[in-house]
């Protein structure tokens, strides 16, 4: 590829951007909206999982401690006989 100077490469990006199709405001802002739609979607199905998984996390530890302190108490009554 030959190289060329910058005038010459000035004009050629100034005839490549002309071609590009740009959208209409319109477009632009209903784009807009809809990312913004699906950000808050997604961010509060995030939130959701994690507090379900949280709430689970936190059940199953409570449930084991219960099970646990069951079984140290159920043994020192054992070693004290």
């Amino acid at each position: 590829m030959a190289k060329v100077g910058p005038l010459m490469f000035i004009q050629q990006v100034r005839n490549e951007v002309s071609k590009v199709t740009w959208p209409s405001r319109n477009e632009t802002t209903l784009t807009s909206v809809i990312v913004i739609i699906f950000a808050i979607i997604a961010s509060l199905f995030f939130f959701l999982s994690d507090q379900v998984m949280s709430f689970f996390y936190k059940t199953y530890s409570r449930f084991r401690k219960l099970i646990y302190d069951k079984k140290m108490v159920h043994n020192s009554r054992l070693l004290k006989l």
